[in-house]
């Protein structure tokens, strides 16, 4: 078991590494100038943070992450036409050739980062 986590990490990672090479990086864009970031390395994702889910109920991420299944946790904006598209549709993909099941050997989070998102946006 440990090493078909292994292998479905592993492809995981590489559909993210190719999939990022295309997008094109404009420089001096108002919008980015503040924007900044702000590492948390080694530190736990809070568990108690509230979100909707895809029907529109508020639940907790703890919910996500109770049991001995391995999660992947996707931070994307659903309308994204680029990156997140790709990588959403590479993780589609990849989970349909591993040699696990989804949601019986582990489960996929997705959270977009957009709050202007809907539920609906989920769903599609």
């Amino acid at each position: 078991m440990l090493i078909k986590r292994i292998v479905f990490s592993g492809l995981l990672l590489f559909i993210l590494l190719i999939n990022g090479n295309g997008q094109t990086v404009q420089e001096n864009v108002d919008e980015l100038q503040n924007i900044d970031v702000q590492e948390h390395l080694g530190d736990n994702i809070p568990l108690d943070l509230s979100f909707q889910n895809a029907v529109g109920d508020t639940v907790q991420l703890a919910s996500y992450f109770g049991g001995e299944k391995p999660v992947v946790l996707v931070l994307a904006y659903y309308t994204c036409p680029m990156l997140c598209t790709l990588v959403l549709n590479g993780l589609t993909e990849v989970a349909g050739k591993a040699d696990l099941d989804f949601g019986e050997d582990y489960r996929i989070v997705t959270v977009s980062i957009d709050p202007s998102e809907t539920p609906d946006l989920a769903l599609s």
